[in-house]
């Protein structure tokens, strides 16, 4: 099996006929698995799954990330506008769940990465396993 980047879903391996064809095969993501990794990664995993009774998506942890930034930034400028947010932001260093991010003077994420995961298959469940990571 061969996918591009973002199949870091259980779907894509649990709707195959036979789901042990799955076992083995590697994904990219530019999302990190942080449940397995860090004690903050567990934590977020478990309060997702009591506030919404389901695991996180693969970007949930990047989309929390990237609001709890956003919140920072709000609370160290004295009045909340855009134009305000968006230069605090731009000085802003945060260390996330998945990983510290800063913004280039223009406003992209200078932090990228790009995460390699495989499927494991056990008793007709995928698990996936990150087992590499890149900064391009």
């Amino acid at each position: 099996l061969m996918s591009g980047d973002g199949s870091d879903e259980p779907a894509y391996i649990t709707d195959l006929s036979n789901v042990s064809d799955g076992s083995g095969v590697y994904v990219t993501c530019a999302c990190s698995t942080v449940g397995s990794t860090t004690a903050a990664g567990k934590a977020f995993i478990n309060e997702y799954r009591k506030l919404f009774k389901s695991n996180p998506g693969a970007y949930a942890p990047e989309s929390y990330d990237a609001a709890n930034m956003e919140f920072t930034a709000m609370t160290k400028i004295p009045k909340v506008t855009r134009k305000a947010i968006t230069a605090e932001l731009k000085k802003l260093t945060y260390k996330g769940i998945t990983k510290v991010i800063k913004s280039s003077s223009t406003g992209d994420v200078t932090s990228k990465s790009i995460y390699v995961s495989q499927e494991v298959v056990a008793n007709g469940k995928g698990t996936l396993s990150q087992i590499a990571s890149t900064t391009p």
